[in-house]
């Protein structure tokens, strides 16, 4: 039989569902066009086996003959055979790219010809590295062929690497993040994937971070995009501790393969503390160091957790707001939407809709607003540290979750220019987000008392004296934004224009 050579074996079994209405004139039919495809997956070397590789394995299978990839889940039934039922026909000339993990492809139904590789948010383990097992591989059926070849052949698109840190030849233990850059270059972070011929192009360049609450015992298992680079290290704990170390020769990733990199010395870090200078490379220091990019200052310290946490006077973790705006007067978005999954927040505390912050100019106490009623007195730092003294535990300005939220925000179906604008910063670091209204008016306490602005930080621009945009959203129609002349924050429509200041964590 001709048929027991081809590498996709699709056959036409058409199935007739009939559906009558009350006087049988009406026939409904569904047509199913069952597809077998036996793939072939590269072998992993013996340090990086697990089963993360083989079990459950699913395949995206993709339509490339047209313009919007039509998409299918090839199901594993028994070991290189994998079975879909696509409900379009396939025909001669038909032409497939084929996706490893299903979870690289985001779209539930169709998609275009491109799909977006993402580099960041790894856990570090051996195991977690099977969601960045990008692999792709393509067909064309075409029943006039004679010669078919047996299988369709996967090809690796990551390289991954094991490092192990030590201090002082002993291995470092409980390690709770880790922020990778390039002295030389920006590592990829998001790849764009070109499903025709398997190329990559880099959407986003920054810094890969893995994190794991858990802590991960000296071995950290990481996968980039093919690149030729040196690596900067900055490392955290779970109890506290912070390093840095350097991978000084260049090292050339290429896709499908592993590299080891044994007892990389680390040295000691003092921790974060608020005011600190942010560099691009993942690490801080009270005095400015000119021979680093300074990217931003320290506002916040977080727990190893990544939550905020206002009792800590010194941390490995922390956010940073951006030196400059990154958007002056943009919309939030043009048109209405509450965005799902995204808690809208209708008061600032208790009935207020609208609320006053400290003023300062040298007291806490002073007001824009001479309306008591509209005066925020619950919200103060602490003027020797920057940390929080008093804060508010419900409303708008209990929100510290500005990275969720801008996350949640750009998964929607809408074009959210704040969020984007403050997403796509840039500045050799990758995770920049849109903050939210309880992390804007920190910034703002910071600011209007002096203790974050151009006269103690000379490489700090100062917030213009404007709107500023938050994360945080009131209903579908509005957003929460804060005046930086008056110090006054209130819901305003998603169609005006205010500006917009990035921030980041560590």
């Amino acid at each position: 039989m001709y048929r027991q050579k081809l590498i996709l074996t699709l056959f036409l079994l058409a199935t007739l569902f009939v559906a009558c209405n009350s006087n049988d004139e009406e026939i409904a039919i569904t047509e199913t066009y069952p597809v077998e495809l036996s793939i072939s997956f590269p072998e992993k070397e013996t340090d990086f086996q697990y089963s993360g590789w083989d079990d459950n394995k699913r395949v995206v299978a993709l339509r490339t003959d047209t313009r919007y990839a039509d998409k299918l889940i090839l199901t594993q039934s028994d070991g290189q055979t994998f079975l879909a039922v696509s409900e379009k026909e396939i025909t001669e000339y038909t032409e497939f790219a084929f996706l490893y993990p299903t979870s690289a492809s985001t779209v539930s139904t169709s998609d275009t010809l491109t799909q977006m590789l993402y580099m960041n948010n790894q856990d570090g383990t051996l195991d977690g590295l099977a969601d960045l097992d990008y692999t792709w591989g393509t067909y064309t059926y075409d029943e006039d062929e004679e010669d078919y070849a047996s299988t369709s052949v996967m090809t690796p698109l990551m390289s991954f690497c094991k490092f192990q840190f030590t201090e002082m030849g002993c291995p470092i233990e409980r390690i709770s993040q880790v922020i990778i850059t390039s002295p030389t270059d920006s590592l990829h972070v998001v790849g764009k994937l070109n499903l025709m011929d398997g190329s990559i192009t880099s959407q986003n360049r920054g810094s890969v971070v893995v994190r794991n609450t858990q802590g991960l015992a000296g071995e950290v298992y990481v996968a980039f995009s093919p690149t030729e680079t040196s690596l900067h290290f900055t490392i955290s704990t779970l109890d506290g501790k912070s390093y840095e170390a350097v991978l000084p020769e260049v090292v050339k990733f290429e896709a499908g393969e592993t590299f080891v990199y044994t007892d990389i010395p680390c040295s000691v870090l003092k921790p974060a503390r608020i005011g600190n200078y942010y560099y691009d490379d993942g690490t801080w220091s009270d005095a400015l160091t000119e021979n680093k990019k300074c990217v931003g200052v320290v506002y916040a310290l977080n727990d190893a957790n990544g939550n905020l946490d206002k009792n800590l006077s010194e941390s490995g973790h922390g956010r940073v707001v951006a030196l400059q705006d990154c958007a002056e007067q943009v919309a939030w978005c043009i048109t209405g939407e509450d965005i799902e999954g995204l808690e809208n927040q209708t008061i600032l505390r208790d009935t207020m809709y609208v609320g006053s912050l400290p003023y300062w100019k040298g007291t806490s106490d002073s007001f824009f607003s001479d309306d008591a009623q509209e005066q925020l007195g619950g919200v103060e730092i602490n003027p020797a540290t920057g940390g929080i003294s008093a804060w508010y535990s419900v409303g708008a300005l209990s929100d510290f979750d500005g990275q969720a939220n801008t996350s949640q925000i750009l998964s929607s179906t809408g074009t959210y220019y704040a969020s984007t604008y403050s997403k796509d910063y840039g500045q050799g670091m990758y995770g920049w987000y849109l903050p939210s209204a309880g992390e804007l008016a920190l910034l703002w306490t910071l600011h209007r008392s002096g203790f974050i602005c151009n006269e103690t930080h000379e490489v700090f621009e100062d917030f213009d004296e404007f709107g500023y945009w938050t994360s945080t959203e009131y209903d579908e129609g509005n957003v929460w934004y804060i005046n930086f002349w008056s110090g006054m924050i209130t819901k305003n429509s998603k169609a005006s224009a205010y500006c917009v200041r990035s921030v980041i964590q560590f």
